[in-house]
């Protein structure tokens, strides 16, 4: 008889080792740029009250959340509805609105000199500040986060710049932003410089010992109110 000769055996990879099913490579997010500027469109819209000013703004950098500050409150938005989740009581003209950034802090800086401090939890709304204090004799204006979280810098019209250690509550520095009220910080991606804005300049400190290390000029001769870094 002749033989026949048999198939080549089917082997199956093992589960461990099965190759996962291809999955399509993930679209990065959008960015914003000069380039693409002109195309973006309203995606909805929110109205207060005609009294209730909105001051300032926040995104939370873990969340889908924005922080609002409304007339003498913090308003808590989603933005997928447009819809306040809750709101707390803040002090008036709140301008200075920042994110921790893990986002578990929000702090406040307001018209009345205070800074406000919140600990935020997962699925809570918006309560009372863990922490409120002085920060300047005159309006607060703007409050930053170091990018490690552990400190917060505050500017104020009374020309100061103070930076807080949030784990003892104590100023660790105390700087004269300059001439006029500070309006603007910025901590760089190290945290080893503050940008100051203060009239028609930006000076940088070094927080760790609060010495000048540079003074930026404008260009052109303009008052500046905020920056980003």
């Amino acid at each position: 008889s002749t033989a026949t000769a048999s198939p080549p055996a089917q082997v199956s990879p093992s589960p461990a080792l099965a190759s996962p099913s291809a999955q399509p490579p993930a679209s990065p997010p959008p960015v914003i740029s000069v380039e693409n500027a002109s195309e973006l469109a309203q995606a909805g819209s929110l109205r207060f009250e005609p009294w209730e000013m909105v001051t300032a703004l926040s995104w939370s950098p873990v969340g889908q959340v924005l922080a609002a500050a409304v007339g003498s409150e913090l308003a808590w938005i989603d933005p997928a509805s447009f819809s306040v989740l809750s709101r707390s009581p803040v002090g008036p003209l709140t301008h200075g609105l920042a994110f921790a950034p893990d986002g578990s802090r929000l702090a406040a800086a307001s018209h009345d000199g205070q800074a406000r401090l919140w600990e935020l939890a997962p699925g809570e709304k918006l309560g009372e500040p863990m922490r409120a204090w002085e920060a300047h004799k005159r309006a607060a204006n703007q409050a930053v986060f170091s990018p490690d979280g552990r400190l917060l810098a505050t500017g104020g019209s009374d020309a100061m710049v103070r930076i807080w250690d949030l784990e003892t509550g104590e100023v660790v520095q105390a700087i004269i932003g300059g001439t006029f009220a500070v309006p603007g910080l910025a901590f760089d991606a190290s945290g080893e410089h503050l940008f100051i804005v203060n009239g028609s300049l930006v000076r940088v400190r070094v927080p760790a010992d609060g010495r000048m290390s540079a003074s930026l000029h404008p260009n052109e001769p303009a008052n500046l109110y905020s920056l980003a870094v």
